[in-house]
């Protein structure tokens, strides 16, 4: 089990308890640890992806591993999602300036996020993908074209605030979406790149 606070990442094991991770190449020891996320293929775990001040970090079998994404030119990640391997196994980023997609093979820019403000959170459903900024919400197809069409969620559409912490799945399919003004819902509707998912807030 891993834990990160503002002042670094611990590990618990049951022989051993909690003890600091320390000696990750490039990372100071005291770095902010947040934003985990595990890898699966076909259920089982492969790879654990965490953000510590802004950098990207890969915990596999190998050990632990930085990754730079050319794209980003050595701008701080602010928001982290992972597909799972057999879905794409892609890795989506967020920052001030925008999404990102990181791949095997690529990593490219998604203009389709452009005018959501800094990104805060991200995550992939079988909906599609949600993309939450500074200033607004948004849902991708993200199989889609990186400049698709969509049409952007603010307050005035039912979303309490834009600063979105945390989200989760019930078993109706529905995204659940935490603000600091209280909980919203998005509908479980196939994706279409024009038209934004129905939103209400939950009261």
């Amino acid at each position: 089990v891993y834990a990160g606070t503002s002042h670094g990442l611990a590990r618990w094991t049951a022989p051993g308890g909690l003890t600091r991770v320390r000696g990750i190449d490039g990372i100071p020891d005291d770095a902010a640890a947040g934003s985990f996320r595990v890898q699966t293929e076909r259920g089982q775990p492969v790879a654990l992806w965490i953000l510590r001040s802004g950098r990207l970090l890969q915990r596999s079998a190998a050990g632990w591993q930085r990754i730079e994404p050319a794209c980003l030119a050595g701008e701080p990640i602010q928001a982290l999602e992972v597909e799972a391997v057999e879905h794409g196994g892609r890795r989506w980023l967020g920052t001030r300036r925008g999404l990102y997609e990181l791949s095997e093979s690529q990593c490219r820019a998604w203009p389709a996020a452009a005018g959501l403000g800094g990104l805060v959170h991200l995550r992939r459903t079988p909906q599609g993908l949600y993309v939450f900024g500074a200033r607004s919400a948004l849902r991708l197809d993200p199989d889609g074209d990186p400049t698709q069409a969509g049409e952007p969620q603010t307050t005035a559409d039912g979303l309490p605030r834009p600063d979105v912490s945390a989200t989760a799945l019930d078993d109706r399919g529905r995204l659940h979406a935490a603000t600091t003004a209280g909980l919203a819902a998005f509908e479980a509707t196939p994706p279409r790149a024009a038209t934004a998912a129905p939103l209400r807030r939950v009261v």
